[in-house]
């Protein structure tokens, strides 16, 4: 699976992705979903392929949207500009 090496990161985007589709469950026909990821840099472009092609296809079946009408936006973050804990990401060994 793409998520392996960071179940943290797995776990809040399917929180993220939740949220997101609760509130989208009452869209109708054209209405377009927007949603945008987060992401500590260093995934490839093919996991983020495989990420937006599950994310459309969950949107897609929870809502009754059409694939083309989800939006799916990818944010890289530098592990420079994040920290957790008081602790940059980038200072994490």
């Amino acid at each position: 699976m793409v998520f392996n090496s960071c179940s943290i990161l797995k776990y809040q985007l399917i929180v993220k992705l939740i949220s997101y589709i609760k509130n989208y469950q009452n869209l109708k026909g054209n209405e377009m979903p927007i949603v945008t990821i987060e992401l500590i840099e260093g995934r490839t472009v093919d996991q983020k392929r495989e990420m937006a092609k599950q994310i459309t296809e969950t949107i897609k079946n929870v809502t009754s949207v059409s694939e083309d009408s989800v939006e799916v936006i990818f944010y890289d973050l530098k592990k420079e500009n994040y920290s957790k804990g008081g602790k940059l990401f980038i200072d994490n060994k």
